[in-house]
């Protein structure tokens, strides 16, 4: 029930935002009605909402999720959230839609948004009372999503949680594209995208690093459909009106396919999400 009340809540949030930048007469409105809350988010930010500490005033870290998840704490917590993002781009499209929608002071005061690089954090050490990462450090190539946790665990305070989500297959393995992928151009060889964590590798380059308590650990994963792998590329790759059919009813349908578990080793494959704390 967590899930659907949230999931309702933020659908409206972004529809009421979508309907004010369309009134705005920005273009805008589409791309942050179609891509607000993708897929596998209509269980990432619930878990995620579900470990905020239950007390006012949190000092929050985004780094990186989709930021209508930061206006929605700042407008129903009322928290003060910094959220960040690597790419300039990013940062100047939610600022964009902040102007358009034209909200109260009262909730765009409280998030703060800045260009921020995850593996090299320019916060003080123990800023934060909660610090969260949604599907976004299996992006990072290298070790730099080790140094990522590194850098949570040292800005988050003690007794501070975190919350990560990555991508979880049982065997582990890493996407090539042969593209540009974000800032990396495609040249004669494939460029990273990211991995999907092996039990293994979540261990040695994610929970003990980072140094911190592991206090949960879930798998969203499909309980019906493989539609991750096998029919979103498909849809994503059709015409453009199946395109934006799909991401227009792409989070119900999330609503029915997916669910949560406990036991990783049962399941091959999903999305892991992961709470810790620091002692």
């Amino acid at each position: 029930m967590q899930v659907i009340s949230h999931f309702i809540k933020i659908f409206l949030l972004k529809t009421n935002w979508s309907i004010r930048v369309l009134l705005a007469g920005s273009r805008l409105c589409t791309k942050l009605f179609l891509k607000a809350l993708r897929y596998w988010r209509v269980f990432e930010f619930p878990y995620t909402l579900a470990r905020l500490p239950q007390r006012e005033g949190l000092a929050i870290l985004d780094i990186s999720s989709p930021k209508i998840l930061a206006f929605y704490i700042a407008q129903k917590y009322g928290h003060k959230v910094v959220a960040i993002d690597i790419w300039e781009e990013e940062i100047a499209f939610w600022k964009k839609i902040l102007k358009l929608t034209g909200l109260p002071r009262r909730i765009t005061g409280n998030v703060s948004l800045a260009i921020a690089d995850a593996t090299c954090l320019s916060y003080d050490d123990e800023s934060f009372d909660f610090v969260y990462s949604i599907s976004v450090i299996e992006h990072i190539d290298d070790f730099g999503d080790t140094r990522a946790l590194q850098e949570i665990s040292r800005v988050l305070k003690k007794g501070g949680i975190a919350v990560v989500t990555v991508p979880f297959d049982q065997n582990g393995y890493d996407v090539f594209k042969s593209e540009r992928v974000y800032h990396k151009a495609h040249a004669s060889s494939p460029v990273f995208y990211e991995r999907w964590y092996s039990p293994q590798q979540l261990q040695a380059r994610l929970l003990v690093s980072s140094k911190l308590k592991v206090e949960n650990l879930q798998l969203a994963f499909e309980k019906y459909l493989p539609l991750h792998h096998t029919y979103i590329p498909k849809l994503l790759q059709s015409s453009w009106f199946v395109r934006n059919l799909w991401n227009t009813f792409e989070p119900f349908v999330a609503l029915l396919n997916l669910d949560v578990s406990s036991a990783l080793e049962v399941r091959k494959e999903g999305i892991a999400l992961i709470t810790l704390r620091k002692q």
